[in-house]
């Protein structure tokens, strides 16, 4: 038995009614308390009642080895008062923890405790175990939120006595101030409220809304009532007015302008399909299959960047949800892409990852090249091809994981192309893990180039790739935020 369990036993046997089988309890509970302190970051306490049950003895005392004590002295064997530990001798009454108790410590500090029951052999209360916060700061801001009420109800007091009349403080604020007696009779207005009062009699008229709305001379108006009281009666109110006519032009001006901006989005829409009509009515003109083959990988992108414009387009927000977007805007280019000839299974488990409009743009143009690509190389009659799509967060960076799964011979070919992008850097680009080279490729698809290109350059990330047989596995890492963005 250490010392502070000889403590704990000799405390309950001299001041506490504890029997020989709690007093264990007690004291093994008590060799667990500075563990809990630096989990809590607090002081924690076992405190047991005394033997006339109107006082708690401190028997135990944990302290935080990574913050300051709340207490200079050692404070075991110290005496618990109800009046100021409430929540202590609560817990010993009900039997139930308390979880937001204020009181003072042993040396008169404003403390919020959250006190638990111990139970004994017989599943009785024997002891609570208490866990102490200082909260002194929180205090005086209550104290001082409570002195400026105090404060403001003897102004107001002071402004029913017409004190402002001898004033010229008011005629310094934007708003106008008009101050109306029980009776609708103009007791005190400042020079902006004069002024409004010159215009006519809607200043006060009809004033019986806490807040509306009127116009004045040409210019608009919110107009607040506060009323007065005086021992619990209506003594008047005091009229508040405020420009708003540059805010409603403003908003008009933002009204207007998102008109313009849907103009804008529906032109280049329109512009999108003609350039896809320009290049199907070339397609079809070219008789030699490899010219056609371009047009057809040309027709695509500029219709995966169609549709994420269009995607874009309904969003308000300059931030999106990457993980739902991203999911929708799969699924429908590969009810474009694929067809009966090229059945793809997809699959796509996307995190919730908010990233600026901007970003997602690049991130859903290589989805739509891998998309494209599987597609063209993993898809076939057998319905073997197989697309699997995560995107995930971790800290600052995300990362969009592709997994092609197929016995095509389509996947050589992407073997291939890795291959000679990774060839352009030398070491880099391993068939395990390596990380491909991005501009420089020499050789290889322009879609493999364009999706390290995007990858690198414009979301300043990294790709890497795996192949291994019937799989392609790409991983892009980036950040979520351009160090040169922040």
């Amino acid at each position: 038995m250490n010392a502070n369990q000889t403590a704990v036993w000799t405390l309950c046997e001299r001041f506490t009614h504890l029997s020989q089988d709690d007093i264990p309890i007690v004291a093994n509970l008590a060799l667990q308390l500075d563990v809990m302190a630096d989990l809590s970051q607090g002081d924690v306490f076992i405190d047991c009642l005394g033997k006339d049950g109107d006082v708690a003895i401190v028997v135990a005392h944990g302290k935080s080895s990574w913050i300051p004590s709340l207490y200079r002295k050692d404070v075991i064997g110290a005496l618990a008062l109800p009046a100021n530990e409430p929540g202590v001798f609560e817990a010993f009454r009900t039997g139930r923890p308390v979880t937001d108790a204020r009181g003072l410590s042993q040396e008169d500090v404003p403390i919020r405790q959250r006190v638990v029951p111990i139970r004994g052999a017989s599943g009785g209360t024997i002891a609570v175990l208490i866990h102490e916060q200082d909260i002194t700061d929180e205090v005086e801001r209550e104290r001082c939120i409570a002195s400026l009420e105090q404060s403001n109800a003897y102004l107001v007091e002071m402004m029913l006595e017409e004190s402002l009349t001898r004033s010229g403080i008011p005629d310094l604020f934007e708003e106008a101030i008009v101050l109306v007696d029980n009776g609708g009779q103009v007791r005190y207005a400042n020079e902006r409220g004069r002024e409004l009062l010159n215009c006519g009699g809607a200043v006060v008229a009809n004033a019986g809304m806490p807040e509306d709305e009127l116009r004045i001379g040409g210019r608009s108006y919110t107009r607040r009532r506060v009323p007065l009281e005086r021992q619990g009666r209506l003594a008047g109110n005091i009229v508040l007015l405020r420009d708003r006519t540059e805010m409603e032009d403003k908003e008009r001006e933002l009204r207007a302008k998102s008109v313009v901006l849907r103009e804008i989005r529906h032109r280049v829409d329109n512009q999108m399909q003609t350039i896809v009509s320009l290049l199907r009515l070339q397609q079809r003109r070219q008789r030699d299959q490899a010219v056609a083959a371009m047009f057809e990988e040309s027709l695509h992108r500029v219709e995966g960047v169609a549709r994420i414009h269009r995607f874009l387009s309904r969003e308000d927000a300059g931030t999106v949800d990457a993980g739902a977007l991203l999911k929708e805007l799969a699924e429908e280019a590969l009810s474009f892409l694929a067809g009966p000839e090229r059945p793809l299974a997809l699959s796509i488990r996307a995190e919730s990852v908010k990233m600026s409009a901007e970003r997602f743009a690049s991130l859903a143009l290589i989805v739509n090249e891998l998309l494209q690509n599987a597609v063209k190389h993993a898809a076939h009659r057998d319905g073997n091809g197989a697309v699997a799509v995560a995107l995930r967060q971790a800290g600052e960076e995300a990362e969009l994981v592709w997994e092609e799964r197929t016995n095509s011979p389509g996947l050589a070919r992407a073997k291939s192309i890795l291959a000679a992008a990774a060839g352009s850097k030398g070491a880099a680009g391993t068939q395990a893990g390596g990380e491909l080279a991005g501009s420089g490729t020499e050789s290889g698809s322009l879609g493999l180039t364009l999706i390290v290109k995007l990858a690198e350059e414009t979301l300043g990330g990294s790709v890497r790739h795996d192949i291994r047989p019937g799989l392609l596995r790409m991983n892009v890492t980036f950040p979520l935020q351009r160090r040169d963005e922040l």
